[in-house]
């Protein structure tokens, strides 16, 4: 039985995390870069390595556990300036635990609105969300502090909260577990 060390599985992790973010073909040569510098240090992680790999890019992008639910969103293009993602709404934060509500989740019991491209998936009992990249970012149940700041329907353009009432929050800058 093939073991996998501590160092191994954050090695794999980083090697994840480097393939999510580029396309397949950059992702291929920085693969190959990681596998010869690695080989000559351990032939079993070689190997470990290589399979996990190719599960990863023989599925295409990596799809984070569980199911699918519903995530308040902002569309496409929002806070994007020069074609940086921004977040201008200042130095506001909301803090306190992240819950499950009426309009998917909520902090403080005002529902939250993601980025563009954001996920959320149900594992368990629990609600996680994933930004594009496929890393995790907060899970309910816990407590967090997130960048952003109160909006109403109609507050950015493009962005519509049907039966929110007059305030969601918008996450759009760092989340940070307290």
């Amino acid at each position: 039985m093939l073991r996998i060390s501590r160092r191994a599985g954050s090695l794999i992790e980083s090697v994840i995390r480097e393939i999510n973010r580029v396309t397949l073909a950059a992702g291929a040569v920085r693969f190959a870069q990681l596998v010869a510098a690695d080989a000559r240090r351990s032939p079993r992680r070689l190997v470990a390595i290589a399979a996990l790999a190719m599960a990863i890019v023989g599925c295409g992008r990596f799809t984070p556990p569980g199911e699918p639910f519903t995530l308040l969103t902002a569309p496409p293009g929002t806070m994007v300036v020069n074609g940086e993602q921004t977040c201008w709404l200042g130095d506001s934060w909301a803090e306190g635990p992240l819950t499950e509500g009426r309009f998917g989740l909520t902090i403080q019991n005002v529902p939250v609105v993601w980025l563009a491209g954001f996920i959320g998936r149900r594992t368990g009992k629990d609600l996680a969300v994933y930004d594009p990249n496929g890393s995790l970012v907060a899970v309910t149940g816990r407590t967090y502090r997130i960048v952003g700041g109160y909006v109403g329907d109609g507050t950015l353009p493009g962005l519509s909260l049907p039966g929110v009432g007059d305030s969601a929050f918008f996450a759009c800058g760092a989340v940070t577990q307290r």
